[in-house]
């Protein structure tokens, strides 16, 4: 199609993301849904754990949509590959919301759907990583993996060698359960980085972020030290 035309939508559809997710984080953290389930008697609360997969959910949508394949094959290639990660990755995540109580009644038996979910989730974490930091924390990453899976072999050293995990348990942890990808970090994402990274945004935009800055060096500018002085006061 027209090179132009797709530039445009491939805009709109991030701008959609960005805006439905800002409005997500902002629905979670506000009374609003307490007050409506009460009135409606519909469940428009979500819990924690709910909360961190709809919010990686967005955010594994945006990373494999803004951050282009690192080699370029083909345009079709490249949208296709492009599409499947996001549905991939997205499903991955909903996938726990949707049946988090049957995952619950099977707790440590996944059947072949978790196992095809967890892997098809971490792989696309993985991609989203490598497209948008690089290399290096995805070489870490893959590390601490194959030491997971692989922590019996006798390229360890004694102290570190352990009976390592099989695909099932490993997966199901790293996927189904609250210690892996769903952890203390993404948690911290959801509920406090998110609306911080927004408000500044809406700052910059508006302006407050440069009236700020001005109006630290007016205060300190003149003192010996001034610039690292102000450069503190702003970003305080």
């Amino acid at each position: 199609g027209d090179p132009e035309r797709q530039v445009q939508l491939s805009g709109r559809w991030v701008t959609a993301i960005c805006v439905l997710w800002s409005l997500f984080q902002l629905w979670i953290v506000s009374d609003v849904p307490f007050f409506l389930s009460e009135i409606t008697g519909l469940k428009l609360v979500f819990n924690g754990q709910e909360a961190r997969q709809i919010h990686l959910a967005f955010g594994l949508g945006l990373a494999l949509s803004v951050y282009p394949a690192v080699r370029s094959l083909s345009p079709v290639i490249d949208h296709l590959v492009k599409w499947a990660l996001i549905i991939a990755g997205v499903s991955a995540c909903l996938y726990l919301y949707l049946f988090k109580l049957d995952i619950a009644n099977r707790a440590g038996l996944p059947n072949r759907f978790d196992l095809f979910f967890s892997i098809a989730g971490i792989c696309c974490v993985l991609v989203a990583v490598y497209r948008a930091l690089g290399l290096p924390l995805l070489i870490v990453a893959a590390i601490f993996i194959f030491y997971v899976m692989f922590g019996h072999l006798d390229i360890f050293p004694d102290a570190l060698r352990w009976k390592g995990a099989s695909l099932n348990k490993a997966t199901w942890h790293f996927w189904m359960q609250t210690e892996g990808v769903f952890g203390v970090a993404l948690g911290v994402s959801a509920t406090m980085i998110f609306l911080f990274v927004l408000f500044g945004a809406l700052l910059e935009s508006a302006g407050a972020g440069n009236y700020f800055i001005k109006l630290s060096f007016a205060a300190l500018g003149h003192l010996r030290g001034g610039p690292a002085k102000a450069a503190v006061v702003a970003s305080g």
